[in-house]
């Protein structure tokens, strides 16, 4: 459940709801805070491939906006998947036109955007089902130590292979080009080449993300 507050009314809050519940993907009511007199908009989102975080907050925004009240903040009650928040945070991203592409950098972003600490702190570590259920979004090899990868390559089996280590070392080599692109941006020094870099470093991070799972994948192949 996402929870949104405004400073209004039940009645000034169920015309919000009015237009949330025109989408066939969404569900709202209205609570009303007795001790605050505030009031809560509680949306159950029942499709995340059509309707996200950001379209109920631009929604609520639009229409509370129309009466003159105020929206301060929203929580999450229970957990939320992990894609949901960076869809919403790449939505403020793009709207803004600010430059951010690690995963911690968006969740701290749409933290923020969202006033997901208005009620209580937004603790990823507790609120994200990934993170809470610990999931490993990385293979055994990829997950492994250095000195751990190297042992088993040259270990007496077939995997990790040539492929494993290919894919390593063009990950290793396309980090290098974003370590000199970070130490590239937001340097007065190179104030020239900014456009280039924030370009190139998106691609970059996509790429090695795409290209890392390929250290499992080659040696799964074969074995």
């Amino acid at each position: 459940m996402f929870n949104v507050n405004v400073m209004g009314t039940r009645d000034q809050a169920n015309k919000i709801c009015k237009h949330l519940n025109n989408r066939t993907d969404l569900r709202s009511k209205t609570v009303l805070l007795e001790d605050s007199g505030n009031a809560v908009i509680g949306c159950e989102i029942l499709d995340c491939n059509t309707c996200g975080l950001n379209d109920v907050m631009d929604t609520i925004k639009e229409f509370a906006n129309e009466q003159n009240i105020a929206v301060v903040g929203s929580h999450v009650v229970g957990s939320i998947p992990l894609q949901a928040l960076l869809k919403a945070a790449d939505h403020y991203i793009e709207k803004e036109n600010v430059f951010l592409i690690k995963e911690q950098q968006k969740i701290r972003f749409i933290i923020d955007r969202l006033g997901l600490n208005s009620v209580s702190e937004f603790k990823p570590e507790s609120k994200v089902i990934e993170y809470v259920l610990g999931v490993n979004r990385h293979g055994p090899l990829q997950s492994s130590t250095v000195q751990q990868f190297v042992e088993s390559v040259g270990s007496r089996t077939s995997t990790p292979g040539g492929g494993s280590v290919s894919a390593l070392v063009t990950a290793l080599g396309l980090a290098l080009g974003q370590m000199t692109g970070w130490m590239t941006y937001g340097s007065k020094k190179h104030d020239s080449a900014e456009k280039t870099v924030t370009t190139i470093l998106p691609v970059i991070h996509k790429t090695i993300d795409q290209i890392t799972p390929l250290i499992d994948a080659d040696a799964m192949a074969f074995s």
